[in-house]
């Protein structure tokens, strides 16, 4: 991840390696209203390579980026890999230091915030096989609040489409046209009605 451009990975874990293993999931996430919540994750181990208790998740944040205020449905460990950045957890900073573990319990709500000229590199153990985090607000590209390690069949799996008005068909593009288009806001509302 390296701006706001970045597409979000597509790596679904029904894919098959050429080893015959299943390829980890992983995915961009971010909010709509708040540009500075985005971050990417990866579950090179969960339930979908196997796992019968555990998950570790690899996450990554841009500098001056934030994961969301997000509680998980089981203890987290988390080991910095690099970067540098603080975690707000029940209202007290923790300071995440290259090569420093920390940890919150289950339930708890917590916000990730990555500083400095690097990315923020996490690696974190959950003692469960598929992690579900709550979070706050509605984050992308899943339209609710729940981010998990158990990727989507393909046929489920979100599509983010960017429109290009090039390939909008002609009758819609003539509404657009310049001159044609009438825009509507509180103060002419009332003169389009008549």
């Amino acid at each position: 991840m390296t701006d706001e451009t970045t597409e979000p990975m597509e790596e679904f874990a029904d894919d098959e390696t050429e080893d015959g293993g299943l390829e980890a999931y992983g995915l961009e996430v971010w909010n709509d209203y708040d540009p500075s919540m985005r971050w990417s994750v990866v579950f090179p181990l969960s339930e979908e390579q196997g796992t019968e208790a555990g998950t570790i998740a690899y996450y990554e944040f841009e500098p001056g980026r934030h994961s969301g205020l997000h509680s998980d449905n089981a203890e987290e460990l988390v080991y910095v890999l690099e970067g540098e950045g603080e975690v707000f957890v029940s209202g007290i900073q923790v300071p995440l230091e290259i090569g420093r573990f920390t940890f919150f319990k289950r339930g708890v709500q917590h916000d990730i915030y990555a500083y400095g000229k690097t990315p923020l590199r996490l690696m974190s153990f959950f003692p469960t096989n598929v992690v579900e985090s709550t979070f706050a607000m509605n984050v992308f590209p899943m339209g609710g609040n729940l981010v998990t390690s158990k990727a989507p069949p393909r046929s489920e799996a979100p599509v983010i489409t960017e429109l290009n008005p090039d390939d909008l068909p002609d009758d819609i593009l003539k509404f657009f046209s310049e001159g044609e288009a009438v825009i509507l806001n509180p103060e002419n509302a009332a003169d389009a009605d008549e």
